[in-house]
């Protein structure tokens, strides 16, 4: 059996990695105020309450309709 492999710069793998779990903090400060609150992002429940009930965000067929109108722009 042949193991196959590629070269990776480990460097800039780990350079990489650090630009994208600070883009990743980022987005998640964003999130947090924009929302208002601190919630678990991955928590579907938690998300739904987040987009649905507190910022009245469409939801359903009403998301549709929204998605249609703006793409139609």
């Amino acid at each position: 059996m042949q193991i196959t492999g590629m070269y990776v710069d480990k460097s800039e793998l780990e350079k990489f990695g650090n630009m994208l779990k600070s883009r990743i903090e980022v987005l998640t400060s964003e999130i947090y105020d924009y929302a208002g609150e601190e919630f678990n992002i991955n928590s579907p429940k938690q998300l739904g309450n987040i987009l649905f009930e507190k910022l009245s965000l469409p939801h359903g067929k009403k998301l549709r309709v929204v998605i249609q109108q703006i793409l139609m722009y």
